[in-house]
């Protein structure tokens, strides 16, 4: 055979021989992935949970791993009850440390009466190293409720941020992982968080670190339209109809140095031995992690 011949084979074949090693080479990761995913599972159902994917499959050669469920059941030890419909996970072969998910149905429910519920839900998380991870995560028509007072109902919710000094334990109790973050200090940062009520536009950053006794830390907010906000808050027994008065007159002083526009005011969200103030309100009560 000539040469000329030869060189004219060389191409092809290399580029046969190379799509047929990265072929195997996919088919090696993703069966990596699902060997993972069973492995989770079946620790998570020692410890008494399960998870549940209906329709599986996999997609997204030749250069992401996507796994497909048709629907999704998550049942978290010591922790809530997560339910999507169509859920699709997906990971790029150059960067496995992150992961997307997509689903246009989330419901999240846990005891006694809590839950939370959403669609066109995105979350994307990046392991950046060994204990940081860097997520941010998307979603529209959510619902809060705790069973005491009325659902909060946001018309759009975007977060972005950081978790450092993660545990390095993979138990499948949620009550034991955030007790162990919460003896190792971990730190959540929000860089960026904007929620969307009807008139009335809630953006927020700053660092919560977690501890025994509760969160610490600040978040700097900025509200649009608070007095609706304030008045949401009185609906919802969070506060009552004095304070709302008394707290709507220092909210307007705050209004004219920490704010650019009216009816928008910029008020620091803090998390203090297991209360949360927002302003001159507490509006929440954490329990210790103990």
């Amino acid at each position: 055979m000539s040469t000329v011949w030869i060189r004219r084979l060389a191409l092809p074949l290399l580029l046969v021989l190379g799509l047929a090693a990265w072929s195997a080479y996919w088919v090696y990761a993703q069966a990596r992935v699902e060997k993972e995913i069973e492995r989770g599972v079946e620790r998570l159902q020692a410890r008494g949970g399960d998870f549940a994917c209906e329709d599986r499959q996999w997609q997204g050669f030749p250069l992401r791993i996507a796994l497909i469920c048709g629907r999704t059941k998550l049942d978290v030890p010591g922790g809530p009850t997560v339910e999507t419909g169509r859920l699709e996970a997906v990971g790029h072969l150059h960067d496995p440390r992150r992961i997307v998910a997509l689903s246009e149905r989330l419901v999240v429910e846990g005891a006694p009466n809590w839950s939370i519920g959403g669609r066109k839900i995105a979350v994307a998380a990046d392991m950046a190293s060994s204990d940081r991870l860097q997520f941010s995560a998307s979603g529209e028509d959510l619902t809060f409720a705790d069973g005491l007072m009325p659902a909060v109902a946001l018309d759009a919710l975007e977060v972005e941020g950081s978790i450092d000094g993660l545990p390095r334990t993979r138990s499948s109790d949620l009550r034991a992982l955030l007790k162990e973050a919460a003896r190792l200090g971990t730190r959540v940062t929000i860089d960026a968080f904007t929620a969307q009520m009807a008139d009335v536009r809630v953006t927020a950053s700053g660092t919560v670190e977690l501890g025994p006794e509760g969160p610490t830390g600040t978040l700097s907010t900025t509200v649009t339209n608070y007095k609706s906000f304030l008045a949401d808050l009185e609906r919802r027994g969070a506060v009552s109809k004095k304070a709302v008065r008394a707290s709507s007159l220092m909210i307007g002083l705050l209004q004219g140095s920490g704010s650019k526009a009216d009816g928008e005011v910029t008020v620091a969200l803090r998390f203090h031995e297991g209360q949360v103030f927002w302003g001159p309100f507490a509006v929440a009560e954490i329990p210790p992690l103990q």
